[in-house]
């Protein structure tokens, strides 16, 4: 804006307006690490998921069961969650329910989208490099014989 070219107060105030309405409403940006993928991977298996009524129901139902209950005792209910938790952890129901289901469900999600998001000069870039085989190493050199004669050594039994 030119200095020298001086808005009236009503013009500057609506443009300062809008300003700060563009700023507050602009989406934030993706990850620069590479998790926005991941994430949208994670959404989308969970919103395709079986249970994920089940969550959403199970959620609502504690927000009207539990809310109450923590206004009324929220050191009770800490204790609650304290026991809950460490009852999980010690009975660890992940290791053989999760890992299987997971990994099927998850994983091919998971490459087909990041194999959309890289190019697919990188992907052969990556698969060339892959496939190219190493130099091989430069032979080491024999040893030269001693000068000296050495006396036989005797069989070990």
């Amino acid at each position: 804006m030119n200095p020298g070219l001086r808005l009236p107060a009503a013009q500057r105030l609506a443009a300062s307006r809008e300003r700060m309405r563009v700023s507050m409403t602009r989406q934030p940006a993706a990850a620069a690490d590479g998790t926005g993928p991941v994430l949208d991977a994670l959404k989308d298996w969970w919103a395709a998921h079986p249970l994920h009524v089940a969550g959403v129901v199970a959620a609502d139902a504690a927000k009207t069961l539990i809310g109450p209950v923590a206004q009324r005792h929220p050191i009770a209910l800490v204790a609650g969650a304290l026991l809950l938790g460490g009852a999980l952890v010690w009975a660890k129901p992940w290791r053989g329910i999760l890992k299987p289901a997971l990994l099927a469900g998850l994983l091919p999600q998971l490459l087909s989208k990041a194999m959309a998001v890289v190019p697919i000069e990188s992907w052969l870039a990556v698969l060339s490099s892959l496939t190219r085989q190493a130099a091989p190493a430069a032979a080491p050199e024999p040893n030269p014989k001693p000068d000296t004669p050495q006396a036989p050594q005797a069989p070990l039994h």
